[in-house]
């Protein structure tokens, strides 16, 4: 799982990574943020060499988490 915020890519952990970095032999789900637009959604998954990745939205417990993040909770 790489989470993309509009502005970074984060991990699982919430701690930044590198799109060029991830596994390219495994499956790569790219949440996005609802709000983001399919242009800026198709422009991040190009940043990845895996051949499977599939593109979905954040849920609510997830925006939660990178709202808290974002305010240094």
């Amino acid at each position: 799982l790489v989470i993309f915020d509009g502005i970074r890519f984060l991990g699982r952990d919430l701690k930044p990574v590198e799109p060029a970095r991830v596994d390219t032999g495994k499956r790569v789900v790219l949440a996005v943020t609802p709000d983001l637009s399919m242009a800026d959604a198709l422009r991040a998954r190009k940043k990845f060499a895996a051949k499977q990745l599939v593109i979905t939205t954040l849920d609510g417990n997830w925006r939660r988490a990178l709202k808290e993040r974002s305010h240094g909770r």
